[in-house]
């Protein structure tokens, strides 16, 4: 790197990365053993898709993908991302050998309060045992960044079967960042790219993959919303967190909560044009036990 880490706070590395990259919507986040960024993309929503797009930081206007015939930005259909193995974001320095690397640098920020990844809410610690059902969490994987927490918004918690049972109001997370850096002296790339399960016939998404490059000394944004197919739909996200329970069935009905924004809502910080949406996190290590469509068995 140009700079070296010591010397920069973790509030300089994030407000200035060369990349950050926001993961917002119906999404997982955990990390495993080998400093990996992973997230789980819920994927039981009929009128949700995935929506990666790029930009320069604080731009409107996307570099990354071309808006269609009708001014609309491209998606990532379920039905595609459930014929691969996993969707990776990454750096390089090649735009023509790259490969997604075995072992990562990602981590997650814990020496800033501020910023510390240390407040989403956790499936694990709301509901001792919990287990995530295969096949319902389609994977990202992104193997450089500091995560950190990008947004914090008051929500209640109540739970679903009991109306009069005492709500109890929390700050957590509404939005995960991951700040990525990079040597400015070489020209570098986003890749964005599918794996395919071993033996399968190509059926990466249209828009895959994408090798973007990175002009020397701008900034970018990457924003990956699990959202409404319809763009500007207003969908208020956090009345969607029980979806989140079709990955994690061995959850009693009568132990499970409902989410909704706190009154007046409490919003920290924010990025623009997005509404709040609590990303929880699973911290068991491993992958997402996705088996893509075709792969032998699903």
């Amino acid at each position: 790197m140009a700079e070296s880490e010591q010397t920069r706070s973790d509030k300089d590395i994030i407000l200035d990365a060369r990349v950050t990259v926001y993961i917002d919507g119906m999404i997982i986040t955990r990390f495993t053993e080998n400093k990996i960024g992973q997230a789980g993309i819920l994927t039981t929503l009929d009128d949700h898709c995935l929506r990666i797009l790029v930009r320069g930081k604080g731009q409107l206007g996307q570099v990354w993908p071309l808006r269609d015939s009708s001014g609309n930005i491209p998606y990532i259909t379920y039905s595609s991302m459930r014929k691969i193995s996993e969707l990776q974001l990454y750096i390089h320095d090649s735009k023509d050998r790259f490969e997604f690397p075995q072992v990562g640098s990602a981590e997650p920020l814990n020496t800033d309060n501020e910023y510390k990844f240390n407040s989403l809410l956790d499936f694990e610690e709301l509901h001792s045992g919990a287990r995530i059902e295969p096949n319902i969490l389609a994977p990202l994987k992104i193997p450089q960044g500091k995560f950190y927490m990008a947004q914090m918004a008051r929500f209640k918690l109540k739970k679903q079967r009991e109306p009069h049972f005492p709500n109890r109001v929390y700050d957590f997370a509404s939005l995960t960042g991951a700040a990525i850096e990079y040597e400015l002296s070489k020209r570098c790339y986003l890749i964005l790219d599918a794996k395919l399960p071993a033996g399968s016939q190509n059926h990466k998404p249209s828009l895959l993959p994408a090798i973007i490059p990175l002009e020397p000394w701008a900034r970018y944004e990457v924003i990956i919303q699990n959202a409404p197919v319809v763009e500007g739909y207003p969908s208020d996200h956090a009345m969607h967190f029980e979806s989140f329970y079709a990955a994690f069935p061995n959850v009693n009905m009568a132990e499970r909560y409902i989410m909704q924004l706190a009154y007046p809502p409490s919003v920290i910080r924010a990025y623009p044009n997005s509404p709040p949406c609590t990303s929880p996190r699973y911290s068991v290590n491993g992958s997402f036990e996705w088996v893509p469509d075709g792969a032998g068995h699903h």
